[in-house]
């Protein structure tokens, strides 16, 4: 049976590329969408088992993300932007993406990554391996267990959680999407993102940011971006402050 596959980017001369590239004798491009307010039309007619996203803010993929899973939570979405843009790849993830792909793909990278989350439609979590590589595509390296990476240069060393919630920092996600990932209480994550500062003698959840990319901290957990895939497809539709990365610890 055909792949059915949904393509929601705000630009038409992207989506126009991408029916070009994805025109395959196994996908079915049932639908296209430029915004939000297409986009839930769309899902009820085609009923996609891939949808791509692509053109929109971080507010918007994130509300995209959680209309898709609360209307059809089998459906795998790709979230595309651009390479440089970790937060993004992060933030899709959390909330229930299953890969990122470069917006300078070429045909055989997009259609590779439309089959891979085909064949994982149905399935209650995403691909460990197929995670990995979407957060290695978004400009990093392929993430290595926090219990693999090598302590930060600090008098005091983070313990293995602290170290997780300081690459989620430097992945630029926000306190909520923290806990999601990690299945702990917002509560819990404040008094951990204030730890980290005070071990790394920093000031702000920026500075804790800019101090782990430029030593590369320790990945996110692929087990935990798993169960945060599951987690995502049943939370509410986020409210915009929601993703805001400017919180306070």
């Amino acid at each position: 049976m055909p792949v059915k596959l949904l393509i929601l980017d705000s630009r038409e001369i992207v989506r126009a590329g991408l029916r070009a590239l994805l025109d395959d004798a196994q996908l079915d491009i049932v639908g296209e969408a430029s915004n939000l307010s297409e986009l839930q039309a769309a899902l009820s007619q085609g009923q996609p088992h891939v949808i791509t996203l692509g053109g929109l803010s971080h507010t918007e993929t994130v509300a995209a993300i959680a209309n898709i899973k609360a209307a059809l939570s089998d459906s795998q979405v790709l979230t595309i932007g651009s390479r440089d843009d970790r937060t993004l790849a992060a933030r899709a993830k959390v909330w229930g993406a299953s890969d990122f792909v470069p917006d300078d793909f070429d045909g055989s990278e997009i259609l590779k990554a439309v089959r891979t989350a085909a064949a994982a439609h149905g399935k209650p979590a995403a691909n460990g391996k197929t995670a990995a590589n979407g957060m290695g595509a978004a400009g990093g390296k392929k993430g290595a267990s926090k219990s693999s990476a090598a302590a930060p240069p600090s008098r005091e060393k983070l313990s293995p959680r602290e170290a997780e919630v300081l690459a989620h920092l430097g992945s630029g996600l926000a306190n909520n999407e923290i806990a999601i990932a990690m299945q702990l209480k917002i509560d819990s994550v404040r008094k951990l993102v204030r730890r980290v500062l005070q071990k790394l003698k920093l000031t702000d959840r920026t500075q804790a940011a800019v101090w782990a990319a430029r030593r590369e901290a320790p990945a996110m957990n692929p087990s935990r971006r798993d169960s945060a895939h599951q987690r995502a497809a049943r939370a509410k539709s986020p409210r915009p402050k929601k993703s805001s990365v400017n919180q306070t610890a």
